[in-house]
């Protein structure tokens, strides 16, 4: 795009940009944190699921951070944890019927949310499981070793990280997880995020790999599906704000406002439609980015467009037609106020002139000449005068001309050009001109 994406203007809704459960009344708004709120909030409603147990404690703790009341879906969370526990004797086993770090991770967050004591819950200390249980029997799913690390302590954590490494970790590559991703690379770059520094190498390697699956419109996820989405853009963003890279996790913020429904804020598309899961993701990023902005106390000027609110200021671009001397546009929009584009105006090639040939016969010459994409026909000329004076004129849409009942032995001059009606005028390429001698 040609002016990628500034930030944003419109009238915002006052949420604060803190959970419920951190958020002090005497605390000044962050104006740019205020409205990820709005986007993680709208994005909730629309991708939250209709029940949470420990089967999907992660996507619990997704929904949990954006700050959207899941009142109604606590009760039945716990219950599964209290249940689960007592079926198995004091573990967590979900439907995978395999113990996992990850879920343990996740379930102590989810729990922790609501006040519970994770060292004493009904009579289970899952914080001591966390860290005692081996780990090459309860080894997280790549994406859940995150929640392990958050919660563990600082020598549990390091330890998960490192059999992270040694199982799915390639320098150079990223993480394996079906292959390897700028996806799976974010979610690794999360995990050992709060150890950055003991894993520095690490660190380094990851943001490279990321940042060369990123373009200007957002990343994407491997080289071979190297189309720029919303699911790449936001995990792309959370990982690069897990590690404090300010820069890289505002220009992809910008760049995943592009993939919101505007009629629906929060609501990510995913090529063209909406879709719950890259909302989901959407929602994850947001809570990186959204701490991230926070700890640095990043604003933004109240003339930068808020996109998802509609508050773009949308102007019209006109096509502009190609022409034998210059490339064209298509129709698009733009943001009068941020640059941003709506509608991104592309590239048509510039009009091609034709190039002639000539073959010569008896009282007569055929004429042929490359085809040119785009335009409406072609004039040929031909003359006894090198001037052209007096000449015959064809008007044609095909490419090729015999010319019969000519002079013999005479030299002819030939000339094509080809023509296109743009603005209601005729506008032509240059001349192809060559002679014949007929026999």
């Amino acid at each position: 795009m040609k002016k990628v994406l500034s930030l944003f203007l419109a009238v915002l809704m006052a949420v604060s940009c803190f959970s419920a459960a951190s958020v002090q009344a005497s605390e000044p708004s962050n104006r740019l944190c205020d409205y990820i709120s709005q986007q993680e909030l709208g994005g909730a409603a629309y991708a939250k699921g209709f029940s949470y147990s420990v089967d999907n404690a992660a996507d619990f703790v997704t929904l949990i951070r954006t700050g959207y009341d899941v009142s109604e879906f606590k009760d039945a969370f716990v219950k599964s944890v209290k249940d689960n526990l007592d079926a198995n004797g004091g573990k967590i086993i979900p439907n995978t019927n395999a113990e996992s770090l990850g879920v343990y991770g996740a379930v102590i967050i989810a729990l922790r949310s609501f006040g519970y004591d994770t060292s004493n819950f009904n009579g289970y200390n899952l914080d001591s499981i966390l860290e005692t249980i081996d780990i090459a029997s309860a080894r997280p799913a790549q994406y859940h070793y995150k929640y392990a690390v958050e919660v563990a302590s600082p020598d549990r954590a390091k330890a998960l990280i490192d059999d992270l490494i040694a199982n799915y970790y390639t320098l150079g590559q990223g993480m394996d997880n079906w292959g390897f991703s700028c996806d799976n690379t974010a979610h690794f770059l999360v995990t050992i995020a709060p150890y950055a520094s003991d894993y520095a190498a690490y660190v380094t390697d990851a943001k490279a790999i990321i940042k060369n699956h990123t373009a200007a419109t957002g990343a994407f996820y491997s080289q071979t599906y190297n189309d720029p989405n919303a699911d790449s853009t936001a995990v792309a963003m959370a990982a690069y704000a897990s590690v404090g890279d300010i820069d890289e996790t505002m220009a992809l913020y910008k760049c995943l406002n592009i993939y919101y429904q505007s009629t629906k804020p929060g609501v990510m598309l995913y090529y063209g439609d909406e879709n719950k899961y890259a909302t989901a993701d959407a929602m994850f990023g947001f809570y990186y980015a959204k701490k991230l902005f926070l700890a640095k106390n990043y604003q933004i000027a109240d003339d930068v467009c808020l996109p998802s609110f509609g508050s773009h200021k949308v102007v019209d671009d006109a096509a502009v037609p190609a022409t034998f001397k210059a490339a064209g546009k298509t129709a698009g929009s733009h943001c009068s106020v941020c640059g941003m584009a709506i509608v991104e105006q592309k590239a048509i090639a510039k009009l091609v002139s034709p190039k002639l040939k000539l073959k010569k016969g008896k009282k007569k010459f055929t004429a042929t000449w490359t085809k040119a994409a785009g335009v409406d026909g072609y004039q040929l000329q031909y003359s006894l005068k090198k001037n052209f004076k007096k000449a015959k004129k064809k008007t044609l849409k095909k490419n090729k001309l015999t010319v019969k009942k000519l002079k013999s032995k005479k030299t002819y001059y030939v000339r094509v050009r080809a023509y296109k009606k743009i603005n209601g005028k005729n506008v032509y390429s240059d001349w192809s001109t060559k002679k014949v001698k007929v026999k």
